[in-house]
C-alpha cells in the first residue's frame, strides 16, 4: 500500500544520501600551496644554515654506488682505484659495491642530465643533486601528512617537525658531503613515508610498492615492511572510508509531499 501511494504523482521516494565530505575537497587550493611554501621556507630559516644545500656534492671517493654508476657508464660493476673500497667484497681481485643500487640508477640519471646542463663528465652538478636527493623528502612528508591529518596547516607542522625535530636533520646535514649511508637513509625514509601514507591512508598499494621498492634499494633491511604491505593487499583490498564531517544534507530524509 506504502509503495504503490509513493508511486502516485505528488509523492516523491527517497533518494540516496550524499557522500560524505571529505575536508580536503573543499579546501582552498591556495591555502595547501601556502602551506607548502611556508614549510619550506620555514625550514630553510631553521635548519638551512646547518644542512647548507649550496654546497651539495658527491665524489667518486666518498661514494661507493656514485662511483659504481660511473663505472656502469664504462661496461664494468668493478669499483675504481679511487674508490677507499668500504664494505666492498672482492673477487678475483675487483671490489664490488655491496649497497643498494637506488642512487647508483639516480646518478647515472644525474651525471647524464649533469652532462646535457654543461658539466663536466663524471659529475654530478650539485643543484641537481639537491633536487634528486634532498628536495622529494620534504615534499613527500607534506604530501603524506597532509593526506593523513586532513588538513595542510597540519600537514606542513608535522612535516617540518620530522624534518627539523628528529634525526633526519643531522642526516641531512651529513649528506651535503656526498656519503652514501647518510644518502640512502634520506632516500629510504622517503620510500617509508610513500609507504605508510598509503597504508595508513587510500591504500592504492602501488604508491605502497614503489615506496618499499625505494626503501630496500637503499636500506636493504626494510624488507620487512613488506608484510604489512602484504597482509593488507591480501585481506584489506578496498580502501578505507574517508574521516571527516558529514554533509549534513544526507542527515536530513526526504519526506512524501501531496499535491494539493
Amino acid at each position: 500500500m506504502i509503495m504503490e501511494m509513493l508511486q502516485k504523482p505528488g509523492y516523491s521516494t527517497p533518494q540516496e544520501p550524499p557522500p560524505r565530505l571529505h575536508p580536503l575537497d573543499y579546501e582552498p587550493r591556495w591555502k595547501m600551496w601556502g602551506c607548502l611554501v611556508l614549510m619550506l621556507v620555514g625550514l630553510h630559516l631553521v635548519i638551512g644554515p646547518k644542512i647548507q644545500l649550496s654546497i651539495w656534492e658527491v665524489q667518486r671517493g666518498l661514494n661507493s654506488a656514485f662511483d659504481e654508476a660511473l663505472q656502469w657508464r664504462h661496461g664494468t660493476m668493478a669499483l675504481s682505484d679511487a674508490n677507499p673500497r668500504w664494505e666492498a667484497p672482492i673477487i678475483d681481485g675487483k671490489a664490488y659495491n655491496v649497497v643498494g643500487p637506488l642512487f647508483v640508477l639516480i646518478s647515472i640519471a644525474g651525471t647524464f642530465l649533469s652532462e646535457k646542463l654543461g658539466t663536466e663528465p663524471g659529475t654530478f652538478f650539485g643543484p641537481l643533486f639537491v633536487l634528486m636527493v634532498a628536495v622529494p623528502l620534504p615534499l613527500v612528508a607534506f604530501g603524506v601528512f597532509r593526506s593523513l591529518t586532513r588538513f595542510s596547516a597540519w600537514g606542513a607542522v608535522m612535516a617540518a617537525y620530522l624534518i627539523a625535530g628528529t634525526s633526519l636533520r643531522p642526516m641531512l646535514t651529513a649528506a651535503r658531503h656526498g656519503t652514501i649511508y647518510q644518502i640512502d637513509h634520506l632516500l629510504a625514509c622517503t620510500g617509508l613515508l610513500l609507504l605508510a601514507g598509503d597504508l595508513l591512508g587510500k591504500r592504492r598499494i602501488w604508491p605502497a610498492v614503489i615506496g618499499l621498492a625505494m626503501a630496500v634499494w637503499s636500506r636493504q633491511m626494510t624488507c620487512f615492511y613488506a608484510l604489512p604491505l602484504l597482509w593488507i593487499a591480501a585481506w584489506s583490498p578496498s580502501p578505507r572510508e574517508p574521516r571527516g564531517p558529514v554533509n549534513p544534507l544526507a542527515s536530513i530524509e526526504p519526506q512524501p509531499r501531496v499535491s494539493p
